[in-house]
């Protein structure tokens, strides 16, 4: 019988996670097969609003996510998916307001995982460039290239929206933290910043940590492109500038 891997993304907006995940998806032994897997996104995203309270009372966590995992599973026994710390934090409140786990922590969230999760921690060194993105994806609703290839939009400069982004991307990174804490928990780390300046590397040791054997090849994929454009450098430039002069 094949052993089983599992294994989480845990990361916040901006961090190359959905390219990490598409190039995981595309090797076929990394489990993540719908990349931001429907299971594990429907669960999240009705976190704030259960669809029926009736099933989140009777709802059995171990089982739940045992089955997210499952469903994510390649023929090699390995199933993930990726979580933002928002999402989590939604769901934690979820279940304390509708199961009878009323009592359930964020932290705690990790005794109802699997035994034999692993969690793999994507940040991005550079919080400001994170949240320049993360706004102007908002503003825009382009979360990815082709999207952005097609916004006609025009993005307006605010630095104290910047600022909030980039104060949450910090709460976020310090909630991810507080949970590995918690529960004594040594993830995997990986940077934005080491994604993309060499993908095969990053890929290949994230496999190794997964002891997945590494392929001789691994797909970055060619739909990859950085969305990063003159208007983000633009406003790296004037919130720097900004903050120089104190406004």
């Amino acid at each position: 019988m094949k052993q089983r891997v599992y294994y989480l993304i845990c990361t916040t907006p901006r961090t190359g996670s959905s390219y990490l995940c598409s190039i995981l998806t595309d090797t076929g032994i990394a489990g993540m097969q719908y990349g931001d897997h429907p299971a594990a996104h429907e669960l999240l995203q009705n976190a704030a609003t259960p669809p029926n309270t009736d099933l989140w009372q009777a709802m059995n966590l171990r089982d739940y996510f045992e089955h997210l995992f499952t469903t994510s599973q390649t023929v090699n026994g390995v199933g993930g998916f990726k979580v933002m710390w928002q999402q989590l934090d939604d769901l934690a409140g979820a279940i304390t307001a509708y199961t009878h786990h009323r009592e359930v922590t964020i932290a705690g969230l990790h005794q109802f995982l699997p035994s034999n999760t692993r969690y793999i921690w994507l940040t991005r060194a550079d919080s400001l460039r994170q949240a320049v993105s993360w706004v102007k994806a908002t503003d825009s609703n382009a979360w990815d290239s082709r999207r952005q290839a097609a916004y006609t939009g025009t993005y307006r400069f605010d630095a104290r929206r910047i600022r909030r982004f980039r104060n949450m991307i910090a709460a976020g990174n310090r909630g991810w933290q507080y949970y590995f804490d918690s529960n004594r928990i040594t993830p995997y780390r990986l940077t934005y910043e080491a994604l993309v300046a060499d993908v095969d590397a990053s890929v290949a040791a994230v496999l190794r940590y997964l002891n997945i054997p590494v392929p001789s090849a691994v797909k970055a994929g060619s739909y990859f492109c950085r969305q990063s454009d003159d208007v983000n450098e633009d406003w790296v430039m004037r919130y720097r500038r900004q903050q120089k002069e104190g406004r």
